[in-house]
């Protein structure tokens, strides 16, 4: 009866340290997958920063474009 108690004892030892081990793994595994997510928001965030700065010179060029046509058809009108 002891020597079963001692031996069933031994047993749920091993595999709380079988658990342990498995659930430092699954936290490294974790830490790992958060690493790998913030680097992918970061290179997100720049890649919406260039699409905006692209935005604000296309706009930019807009007006320009939209100013020499203005002229073209003024000049045309006056012709």
């Amino acid at each position: 009866m002891i020597s079963a108690a001692i031996e069933q004892q031994g047993a749920t030892t091993q595999r709380i340290k079988r658990n342990t081990v498995e659930a430092a793994s699954g936290t490294s595994n974790v830490s790992a997958n958060i690493g790998g997510v913030s680097a992918g928001a970061g290179e997100t965030g720049a890649a919406a920063g260039e699409v905006l700065n692209a935005a604000g010179e296309l706009g930019r060029q807009s007006d320009s474009l939209r100013q020499e046509i203005t002229r073209l058809l003024n000049q045309i009108r006056a012709a």
